[in-house]
């Protein structure tokens, strides 16, 4: 659909994936270093209330890979034909 969002990776050790909420103290990997969640989220003008409701795509070790309709970390990796691909689809109500 035209609303969904994709985020690709080649790297198996990243799974099993996590599909959570935020949590106090979030941080994601960016160009430039780390950054917490509430900051970007800020940053972008998001509302308070869209705040608590942000959905956050976590390896098993807690690393932050995507928050949809937001920010994809710099892990995400654009896809590639020569590799396995992991394909993960956030699909908006419409």
């Amino acid at each position: 659909m035209k609303t969904d969002q994709v985020f690709y990776f080649s790297n198996p050790k990243l799974l099993p994936l996590i599909v959570r909420h935020r949590n106090q103290g979030d941080r994601i990997h960016t160009k430039v270093g780390t950054q917490k969640l509430k900051k970007i989220l800020i940053n972008d003008k998001v509302p308070q209330e869209a705040r608590e409701k942000v959905w956050v795509i976590t390896t098993r070790e807690d690393l932050i890979l995507w928050m949809p309709n937001v920010r994809k970390s710099d892990l995400s990796e654009s896809q590639v034909n020569d590799k396995m691909q992991y394909m993960v689809i956030f699909r908006n109500k419409v």
